[in-house]
């Protein structure tokens, strides 16, 4: 079974799911260079410098607020077709 973790905001600890049984896990946070250096490093191993550096250029998208993605997806939606799908 993969571990699986829970977080609470603004605690530093966390569940983890293993073997069927909780357990709590202290987290501890590396400086932000160390992280950034050991992150690039797994990138350099795993994907080569061409794919890393793809990877670190990509453009970050500004992430649409969550209540105003729902009303865009909603405008594109049929009424009567959605409720057809959902309940039927």
């Amino acid at each position: 079974m993969q571990g699986t973790w829970y977080s609470y905001f603004g605690d530093e600890s966390h569940w983890v799911l293993h073997g069927g049984k909780f357990t709590m896990k202290k987290q501890v946070l590396i400086e932000e260079d160390k992280l950034i250096q050991k992150a690039t490093n797994v990138l350099m191993e795993n994907f080569g410098s061409v794919e890393t550096i793809r990877f670190l250029s990509m453009p970050v998208y500004k992430r649409v607020e969550s209540v105003k993605r729902h009303h865009e997806w909603q405008k594109g939606l049929s009424r009567d077709i959605f409720l057809d799908e959902v309940f039927s």
